[in-house]
């Protein structure tokens, strides 16, 4: 019996283990984020401590090392806001962005949301 293609699409997407189905490809996502990220966060130390849920890091550097470390992301669906923040989506959903400035200080932070409300802060101090 020949299948039509949105049968065998809809097959795939309910086999979580097919390399095609969509959860797959969400989970492979969200893997490559998580590692970028982890590679990020390897030269950060721990920042100030907060009574919310950010964790925050501090990284040596400078805005146009924040912007590389926003790019190596893969972000997607980039825009530039009027105070020049750069917004995009990391493949897997999850929200970041990249500013020039933060709301304690004038270090310029790479801000990553978690889908649990997680926020991860990292600051860039001057080299």
């Amino acid at each position: 019996m020949k299948h039509t293609r949105q049968e065998r699409q809809q097959q795939v997407n309910g086999d979580y283990h097919h390399p095609d189905s969509v959860e797959a490809r969400v989970q492979a996502a969200t893997m490559r984020s998580n590692i970028q990220i982890n590679n990020i966060l390897r030269n950060t130390t721990a920042g100030q401590k907060t009574s919310g849920r950010a964790r925050q890091y501090d990284k040596l550097g400078n805005y146009n090392d924040a912007v590389a470390d926003f790019n190596s992301l893969g972000v997607q669906n980039v825009q530039v806001s009027p105070n020049s923040t750069i917004t995009g989506k990391l493949p897997d959903g999850r929200n970041v962005n990249v500013r020039n400035y933060s709301s304690g200080d004038s270090a310029p932070t790479l801000e990553i949301q978690h889908s649990n409300n997680e926020i991860i802060k990292i600051r860039y101090r001057y080299k």
